[in-house]
């Protein structure tokens, strides 16, 4: 098993370089478990604010065409 460690700075920086919110967390860890839901929470809204422009583009693109 691998035990490979990346130090949060290193993440962040990858992260920033994608423009990708960093989250930490861990299941074993009971003072971070919480941190699980607004992780949830988070993803999905940024996937519903992307999927709301990435309709918008399509409505505007579809509107211009015709």
């Amino acid at each position: 098993m691998s035990l490979v460690q990346v130090s949060t700075n290193e993440a962040q920086r990858f992260a920033d370089k994608y423009n990708m919110p960093l989250f930490e967390t861990s299941a074993k860890d009971e003072g971070k478990t919480d941190h699980v839901d607004s992780i949830f929470m988070t993803v999905a809204h940024k996937l519903k604010v992307r999927d709301i422009k990435n309709l918008w583009f399509y409505v505007k693109n579809e509107t211009n065409n015709e």
